[in-house]
């Protein structure tokens, strides 16, 4: 099995996916920055590889971002977090999420009920790593998770700015959100092939999280079915996408990463 203290080149896994009884093969890469390359017949295969990978990686840190995602984290990690708890409530990411995957197409469903799989399956097989504390997953966490990470920063962040701008008046931790989404920026640049000597595009697109153990956004490569793409994502990938969920990636196409729409009251 990988770990951090040693990468190992090749990991093959023959893991049972959640929803059928027979086995099937994943296969898991890790390069020598211990980067996983997930292979696998099927998306929903593939995502199922990306939640073991990403439990193998960061299973605490997973949880808890799931919990407050879910406006959860304080029953876990104490008073501190009450407010963020309060105010995932308050914009209803759990139940927002529920409603979003209703609308999803199957496939997509499916997958990330793998990708929910993958990661009990890891918690299944490493039970000595299962914090007392860690709660049921639903497929739709992936959702929450997506919805949370991004929403005060910038989707909601950026409509509540416009309000105080107009003179709208805003609760402390309202006003802490807005304080805090005005130190955020995206850089992106894109080099065309006639200027380089490969005659080749060149898109650089910053991740906005550091790549240290814990962090926000996951680093990965799927081949799987149809989908052939490599990036961050937060959490589990979109479907048929190249461009991962709150994160930057691309096929052998397209190149690309998420633009936050800007809300207004």
């Amino acid at each position: 099995m990988f770990s951090r203290r040693a990468y190992t080149p090749i990991i093959a896994l023959i893991i049972a996916a959640a929803a059928v009884a027979q086995n099937y093969p994943v296969t898991i890469h890790r390069d020598d920055f211990g980067v996983p390359h997930i292979y696998a017949s099927s998306e929903e295969l593939g995502f199922y590889g990306i939640g073991y990978a990403e439990a193998e990686d960061n299973l605490e840190g997973l949880l808890l971002m799931f919990l407050e995602a879910r406006g959860e984290r304080a029953a876990v990690s104490g008073s501190e977090f009450l407010e963020s708890d309060l105010a995932s409530r308050l914009w209803m990411h759990a139940e927002e999420a529920r409603v979003g995957f209703a609308r999803l197409s199957p496939q997509l469903q499916n997958n990330y009920r793998y990708y929910i799989g993958g990661i009990q399956r890891y918690m299944h097989e490493h039970p000595a790593d299962v914090p007392k504390w860690a709660p049921k997953l639903e497929p739709s966490d992936a959702l929450a998770l997506s919805r949370w990470s991004l929403w005060l920063d910038y989707q909601a962040g950026m409509g509540l700015a416009d309000c105080r701008r107009g003179g709208g008046q805003l609760s402390g931790a309202l006003q802490t959100a807005v304080d805090r989404q005005r130190q955020f920026g995206s850089d992106e640049w894109v080099v065309a092939p006639w200027r380089t000597a490969d005659h080749a595009t060149v898109v650089l697109s910053d991740p906005h999280g550091g790549i240290s153990e814990g962090s926000l956004l996951f680093e990965f490569g799927l081949d799987a079915g149809g989908m052939k793409i490599a990036g961050y994502a937060i959490g589990a990938p979109a479907d048929s996408d190249p461009q991962p969920h709150g994160g930057v990636g691309h096929d052998d196409g397209i190149a690309g990463r998420q633009r936050p729409l800007r809300n207004r009251c």
